[in-house]
């Protein structure tokens, strides 16, 4: 979702306003995680880039080798993004970004806009923009010690559906069957059995035909179907939005459900605008709510859950005019052309005030970590057996509470 929307804003954007360099990279390693970015087919790839090309877009392949995750201003290892950076001109830098403080902007020596996916803050004076994709984004960017006139919610926008077409006919489900289900990415860390445990709960109270399809996701949730004899489809993670697109045409409801819960729910709001009603629970992270609107709702207990979904396969009627209002909903609020009139205002201000943004930056040097070598080995080191022993007690949740540990020994160390 998120390589979709950067390359398509990058196609968007007005060319006799902006010359829009594109720059990329296949996955590289990311050490102490075990989400799996989807890797593009060479087919994929010679795609999209001749699609870049031909819009105008100057498309940049650069290399990344392997990412230390578990502390982001470590430099990439075996990369040659500064040569490709340096290649060619450039006034402000884009990014989709956590929004806390990483490389390489901490060495940019322009303006960047970040568009700020979890609320992190990053006090490098050359951020002198950060786009929040939910109220929720924005309040937690501003508690972290953000900046409120520095912040402004840009909702992800939406791409309308590409095809009517759907996988019933691939996977052997009649027009009468009522499919749920749900797409995610690979990360075992955001594995719910929300979803699973309200299918099992709609097949043993109601006698209509029901079936489920998910799409991606961690291997858990086959292995979680089968020991409480749930029998479904599990399809294969897809970064072509007609997959993607395809697969939502095959769903009747749409059954939410992610451990963390969501900043704003980028795979809820695709369903939306195929007209799927949405169910989810709480969690940690709430956004969704917001983000769901009238196109479904929130519960608490999986007991609340699971009466919805049974509702709705009981009268697919009611549910259908929910996934009505949704997409209706959708459509005004996550439109294409609300954001990129909000992305392209934001570009000309900041162009026009670049000067005096970028008065109190001072890039970090590159050559930093050679000059301060034994500094970074130490630190590198100390992070490496403190993220192996949180992996032994929090798993891949690790990677989460390392910051939150970072926070908090700043706190006691600053008083």
């Amino acid at each position: 979702m998120t390589y979709r929307t950067v390359k398509n804003l990058a196609l968007k954007l007005n060319k006799d306003k902006f010359n829009v360099n594109y720059m990329w990279c296949k996955p590289g390693k990311d050490l102490y995680s075990n989400f799996s970015h989807p890797v593009p087919s060479d087919k994929e790839i010679e795609c999209q880039t001749r699609e870049l090309v031909d819009s105008g877009v100057n498309a940049v392949e650069f290399v990344v080798n392997e990412r230390f995750v578990p502390d982001p201003n470590l430099p990439w290892k075996d990369t040659n993004f500064w040569d490709k950076y340096y290649s060619i001109d450039t006034d402000i830098v884009f990014t989709w970004r956590s929004g806390r403080q990483e490389y390489p902007f901490c060495h940019i020596n322009e303006a960047v806009i970040e568009w700020n996916v979890f609320g992190g803050y990053d006090k490098s004076k050359n951020i002198v923009k950060s786009l929040a994709i939910s109220p929720w984004c924005k309040k937690d960017f501003i508690r972290n010690g953000g900046n409120e006139n520095k912040s402004e919610v840009v909702y992800l926008p939406l791409t309308s559906p590409v095809t009517n077409e759907n996988f019933r006919k691939e996977l052997n489900i009649d027009s009468e069957t009522i499919v749920c289900g749900m797409h995610q990415r690979n990360e075992d860390s955001i594995f719910d059995s929300h979803s699973l445990d309200a299918i099992k709960n709609a097949v043993n109270k109601s006698n209509k035909k029901i079936d489920f399809v998910f799409m991606g996701g961690s291997s858990k949730y086959k292995d979680y179907a089968n020991s409480i004899g749930l029998k479904g489809h599990f399809l294969e993670s897809s970064s072509d939005y007609f997959d993607v697109s395809k697969f939502l045409n095959t769903l009747n409801i749409y059954t939410h459900a992610r451990k963390d819960g969501e900043t704003l729910g980028a795979a809820i709001q695709e369903a939306m605008i195929h007209e799927l009603p949405v169910v989810s629970h709480t969690s940690q992270w709430n956004a969704h709510i917001d983000t769901i609107g009238p196109g479904g709702c929130v519960k608490e207990t999986q007991a609340d859950y699971n009466k919805v979904l049974l509702l709705w396969v009981e009268d697919l009627n009611i549910a259908r005019k929910v996934g009505v209002k949704g997409k209706n909903f959708a459509k005004n609020r996550y439109s294409w052309e609300v954001v990129l009139r909000q992305i392209e205002d934001t570009f000309q201000e900041v162009f026009q005030n670049k000067t005096n943004l970028l008065l109190e930056w001072d890039p970090l040097p590159l050559d930093v970590y050679s000059k301060r070598k034994y500094y970074y080995i130490i630190r590198h080191t100390l992070l490496n057996l403190t993220v192996k022993a949180l992996a032994s007690i929090f798993g891949q949740k690790s990677t989460r509470v390392l910051p939150k540990i970072k926070y908090y020994l700043r706190i006691l160390t600053t008083r």
